[in-house]
């Protein structure tokens, strides 16, 4: 039988973590906090400082799947800059294979990510927009997200 508790910090059940630092260290007695809760949970076996309530800035790219060099520098770019990134998964004008259900399905899961995201960044080499962007941007910009481009768009 597995046991659960109840993080004092935000509800959530959780299994199987029992704190490795005593009580008497920082007092989040012992298994009532969930380790995303409990300031000193031991990651490498180093002790983190990290405040939940502070949470990193989401941003979500967009741009064709035809550039997926410049998606994955600028997923690498924002991710050194301490944001948490949400981009495209799948490249199929780069040659990942997909039907067009797929495809659909893909852009659902895109505009979910933008509404997950506090910001959009476009990666536009050239300024380059295609069809299914501009659809993100409107769909983002009347959502309020604030959207930024890699490459001036000329507007």
């Amino acid at each position: 039988m597995k046991r659960t508790w109840e993080c004092k910090a935000c509800d959530q059940e959780f299994a199987n973590y029992k704190c490795a630092i005593s009580l008497d260290d920082h007092g989040c007695n012992d298994a009532l906090v969930c380790p995303i809760h409990c300031p000193w949970f031991p990651w490498n076996g180093e002790k983190v400082d990290w405040n939940p309530v502070a949470a990193p800035p989401v941003v979500c790219l967009c741009g064709s799947t035809r550039f997926r060099a410049d998606l994955a520098e600028a997923n690498r770019a924002a991710t050194m800059a301490g944001k948490i990134v949400l981009a495209p998964g799948v490249f199929g004008h780069s040659g990942d294979p997909m039907t067009d259900e797929d495809k659909a399905r893909l852009d659902r899961l895109h505009f979910a990510k933008i509404d997950m995201a506090d910001e959009v960044l476009v990666v536009n080499p050239g300024g380059y927009i295609g069809e299914s962007t501009r659809l993100e941007i409107e769909y983002a910009t009347r959502a309020g997200k604030p959207v930024a481009y890699t490459h001036n768009t000329g507007a």
